[in-house]
This record gives structure tokens, C-alpha cells and sequence, in this order.
């Protein structure tokens, strides 16, 4: 998924644990892809098959 040139994109602006940011990162390049492309793949596919239940979000850990 690539923005389309009249997408005004912005800084999401939140912070993930170092080991996540590797992971996702060696993700995106095995992918072929941008760390932004994987995050938008990632969320339509996460609405296309429903959210998360409640209980699973409220056992994950924020840092802040």
C-alpha cells in the first residue's frame, strides 16, 4: 500500500519497546515494504477481521 500523492500523512507520535521497532522493522524489509506500509497492512487487516477482544487489550502492558 502506497500513499497516494494527495494523502497528507502525519506522525502518529507514540513510542514501542526497541525489541518490537526491530521486529517490525525486519518485517517490513523481508515484506518489501515501508514500516508505514506495514502498519497500514496491518490495521486494515486487523479491521477487516474484527478487533481485538477487550480482555486481550487490557492484558498488554503500555509503556509510556
Amino acid at each position: 500500500m502506497k500513499a497516494e500523492p494527495e494523502e497528507h500523512l502525519v506522525s502518529l507520535g507514540f513510542k514501542v519497546p526497541f525489541e518490537f521497532r526491530r521486529r517490525f522493522k525486519t518485517h517490513a524489509a523481508r515484506e518489501g515494504c515501508t514500516m508505514n506500509q506495514l502498519l497500514l497492512r496491518a490495521f486494515d487487516a486487523l479491521m477487516a477481521h474484527g478487533s481485538p477482544t477487550q480482555e486481550s487489550d487490557t492484558n498488554r502492558e503500555i509503556v509510556k
